[in-house]
């Protein structure tokens, strides 16, 4: 990168703070210390279920599934899985694990945008289909966006 001079000769004359700054910053967004070893937070990895290792492809514990769910990395009982971000943001507004049935519907219908003002639950998947059939049928009628907006 290029400076132009009279931004090189300002850093030069502020090189303690530029540095603090620097520093400070590079400590709280780019490293951490895992089991007494500095790394790159972008490194950290855990792989088939073991130890922390450092790897370069390292993402933060999130991934995209198939069908474009983002998943977050969670640790169970020693194990090493991964949960739909969508299920586990419901369950914290909700203050209880979601059962097995019930479904978490997203109102824009994008599967990546896991704000809770964007989600809402239904019961069961049929419940969920019906939901989806009134509004193929009918639209956003008066109905639909109150079941919606009083959906907590």
């Amino acid at each position: 990168m290029i400076l132009d001079k009279e931004v090189e000769d300002f850093i030069m004359e502020n090189a303690k703070q530029v540095q603090e700054v620097l520093i400070q910053d590079v400590k709280d967004n780019f490293v951490d210390k895992i089991n007494g070893k500095i790394v790159w937070k972008s490194a950290v990895k855990i792989r088939y279920g073991k130890k922390l290792e450092l790897h370069h492809g390292w993402k933060g514990g999130k991934t995209i599934n198939r069908a474009g769910y983002i998943e977050v990395k969670v640790d169970t009982d020693k194990k090493h899985k991964y949960r739909l971000e969508h299920r586990i943001v419901v369950e914290k507004f909700i203050g209880r694990k979601l059962t097995d049935k019930e479904i978490v519907h997203h109102i824009n219908l994008n599967k990546k945008d896991n704000r809770i003002e964007n989600l809402m639950i239904f019961p069961n998947d049929s419940e969920h289909i019906k939901f989806h059939t009134k509004i193929r049928q009918f639209g956003y009628t008066n109905p639909i966006k109150r079941q919606i907006k009083n959906r907590w």
